[in-house]
């Protein structure tokens, strides 16, 4: 079902840049805004859970990410973001099998914040779908870094905790709307992504425990669904 959505996607871009020949966005145009979401964390698809053993979870994520753009040739921009995401959530019952000297955290009734700041450069292609230009598709394609901390009990002393590196290569495409002129809102949706994710865990009067791991995705990422305003000039 999720490929099948996939195809249509690409055959609709396809068929409008067949069908509109319009420009959307000329060359030297510079955009400048902010992306953010706002939803409910999922254990499937989120860092937090990177190293699973069945538990129960509940929580949100939030996250900012400011990002300039430029356009070097009609309807393809380059562009980098800069990010910043926080989330909660309540765990029943967690244990991280960390994978290194069969090392293993247990953790129970914990109330855990999350915290990541993460760079990100990207490239996307843009087909109007309109005469008017005022409505279009978005093909993004992005490379990311990001720097996680996870507190595992934050109303204590920091002593469980877990820092995380993760690169991502991800496509996203999505719909923008140009409001006015020079203002557009669109929504981006991550449909594939390649990552490597590397873990290390703490917990007193024990060793570090680590875990590396690559990780391949296709389909609807739901922390990829990112909501975006833009100022063009």
């Amino acid at each position: 079902m999720k490929r099948k959505l996939l195809i249509f996607i690409l055959l609709a871009i396809l068929t409008a840049r067949a069908a509109v020949a319009e420009t959307m966005i000329q060359k030297g145009s510079l955009a400048a805004g902010l992306q953010f979401a706002y939803l409910n964390l999922d254990s499937d698809n989120s860092e937090l859970y990177l190293l699973i053993n069945p538990i129960t979870a509940k929580g949100i994520v939030f996250h900012l990410s400011p990002f300039f753009e430029y356009t070097y040739k009609d309807d393809r921009s380059v562009g980098i973001k800069l990010q910043y995401l926080s989330g909660t959530a309540a765990l029943d019952n967690l244990t991280l099998d960390l994978m290194s000297d069969g090392m293993t955290f247990n953790f129970n009734d914990i109330d855990s914040r999350l915290s990541r700041f993460a760079g990100i450069i990207y490239h996307r292609n843009y087909f109007a779908l309109d005469k008017r230009s005022r409505i279009g598709v978005i093909a993004e394609e992005s490379l990311s870094y990001s720097r996680t901390f996870i507190d595992y009990d934050h109303d204590a002393p920091r002593t469980k905790y877990s820092t995380g590196n993760k690169v991502t290569l991800a496509v996203s495409p999505g719909i923008i709307f140009f409001l006015m002129n020079n203002i557009s809102v669109s929504l981006t949706v991550s449909m594939a992504n390649i990552s490597y994710n590397s873990v290390k865990s703490y917990q007193p009067n024990k060793e570090p425990g680590y875990r590396n791991k690559f990780g391949a995705k296709f389909g609807i990422d739901v922390t990829g669904v990112n909501f975006e305003i833009a100022f063009h000039f």
